[in-house]
């Protein structure tokens, strides 16, 4: 828009009547509020996001508050093992989950959990046999598992099953807390049948033997896990548990900080990009603390010379304002506050003689005024209707003297007024004076009203007046003077 002003005012008609200078209105400005609008943009390698201004905003005079929505607190927070056993040792691990939120310092055995071998087949079992009645051999058919390597189990021999038998005995040898051999130490006696040969119970627990790992953190993921043990006795692969991360998802919220240039949005500065962002996050502006009037721009007008000072030639402008979509309304007046204390102000000139406006001088031009929606609509006050009272006493000054009256009846619509005791302080003959500088003024409210015309009902003559109607003449008797005129609100000196 070229313009958001007031440039110039014209007066289309100048009145009549008008002894002070009348109020002017004219139409207050509109003025939208523009909230700033951002789109964040995510970095897919980087899980990180960017922040990318699409709409500035306006009527922004501070700071205001971004907020950034957390990344998504999804199941996908947990790191995943996998692992590998080889000779019933753990062999491998793989990370199939790097998880996120993780603390760097948290990482450590503490946090990463291998389950023990399965506590299946871990009893020793041997089978013997005899030859003439004695124990002849035993054979390990289950080495079992989880036995101590300084502490042999016991071998328990069934008895003999004929009269005058013994019973046999052995021992037992542990090799990496298996069974390794079994030797027979009395072969016995008077067994029919091969006898029953149990070895106790391992004394080890089969956590003793539960692999262990180590895993390193990095950028707040599981980055490697390293075997510290690899464990025993193992049949199948284990179940590997990393504890879930101490941090949550709202400790890798992103922030910016906004930075305000012309009351507007004009960038935002990335304090901290934040982590695990899977889709762009909303990003909320604070609305301005701001409203319209706050911008609203200010001026005064000048009077076109060369139009005798009846329309606005420019303004000078003292605010130009700002964040205008179109052109405002301007009132010129004495408001203040909300809208219309910004909107154009100026006052009327009135003619020294003849009681019309001549001219609207603007004191300040104000702003916002849209030309394509035409000129504002500018108000002026209608003159004020002059009051007399019955019984008031009036006085008219000439150029020697001063006619004084009493006012019987007065039309403010048609002007007439009706005066009894009509006499002039010299105590001569006068006649009201037409068209002089000087009005009649009323003593009690002080109006003045502008004598056009003269009439009077009961004539006298000069010697009438002189002798009956003369203020320093007393016991007068009623006569009545009718004055008329078509202005009652002029100046004194309008014609």
């Amino acid at each position: 828009m070229p313009t958001n002003y007031i440039q110039s005012g014209l007066i289309t008609d100048a009145g009549f009547g008008y002894d002070s200078a009348p109020a002017i209105v004219i139409e207050a400005p509109t003025t939208p509020i523009l909230k700033a609008v951002m789109i964040p943009n995510l970095d897919s390698a980087t899980t990180t996001i960017s922040i990318g201004v699409t709409t500035s905003g306006s009527h922004y005079l501070s700071v205001p508050n971004i907020t950034i929505s957390p990344p998504t607190d999804s199941s996908n927070k947990q790191a995943l093992v996998s692992s590998s056993i080889v000779s019933n040792k753990v062999s491998g691990l793989t990370i199939t989950n790097a998880g996120k939120f993780y603390d760097s310092d948290s990482a450590g055995t503490a946090n990463i959990t291998i389950s023990a071998p399965t506590d299946n087949d871990k009893q020793a079992l041997v089978s013997s046999s005899i030859a003439s009645n004695k124990l002849s051999g035993l054979t390990i058919t289950n080495a079992g598992k989880f036995y101590d390597n300084s502490t042999p189990p016991t071998i328990t021999i069934s008895p003999f099953d004929s009269v005058g038998g013994s019973t046999a005995t052995a021992t037992a040898t542990i090799v990496n807390n298996r069974l390794s051999s079994v030797l027979i130490t009395d072969s016995g006696s008077g067994y029919t049948t091969s006898p029953t040969v149990t070895i106790s119970a391992p004394t080890l627990p089969s956590s003793n033997f539960t692999a262990t790992a180590s895993l390193t953190i990095v950028d707040h993921v599981v980055s490697t896990v390293t075997i510290t043990d690899s464990g025993d006795f193992y049949s199948s692969p284990p179940t590997v548990t990393i504890s879930a991360p101490e941090k949550i998802a709202s400790d890798f919220t992103a922030s910016a900080l906004p930075v305000i240039t012309n009351a507007v949005l004009s960038s935002l500065t990335i304090t901290d990009s934040g982590n695990f962002y899977t889709d762009a996050p909303s990003v909320i502006v604070s609305a301005p603390t701001k409203v319209a009037t706050d911008f609203t721009a200010t001026g005064v007008a000048n009077m076109n010379p060369d139009d005798s000072d009846n329309s606005i030639l420019s303004v000078t402008m003292t605010n130009a304002g700002r964040f205008y979509t179109e052109l405002p309304t301007v009132i010129f007046d004495s408001a203040t506050g909300d809208s219309n204390h910004f909107r154009a102000a100026g006052h009327s000139v009135v003619h020294p003689t003849n009681r019309t406006i001549t001219g609207i001088v603007i004191t300040a031009r104000g702003k916002y005024y849209e030309p394509s929606k035409g000129a504002p609509s500018i108000y002026i006050a209608p003159p004020i209707l002059a009051k007399y009272s019955v019984g008031e006493k009036i006085s008219h000054q000439l150029a020697t003297t001063k006619l004084r009256g009493e006012i019987t009846n007065f039309n403010s619509e048609t002007g007439v007024m009706s005066l009894v005791h009509v006499g002039a302080d010299d105590g001569k003959y006068h006649t009201f004076a037409l068209g002089s500088d000087s009005d009649i003024v009323g003593g009690d409210h002080g109006f003045r009203t502008k004598i056009l015309t003269v009439k009077e009902v009961n004539k006298i003559s000069s010697n009438e007046q002189n002798e009956e109607f003369a203020a320093n003449v007393s016991g007068t008797t009623l006569d009545f003077l009718d004055f008329s005129e078509t202005n009652p609100f002029g100046d004194p000196g309008d014609e």
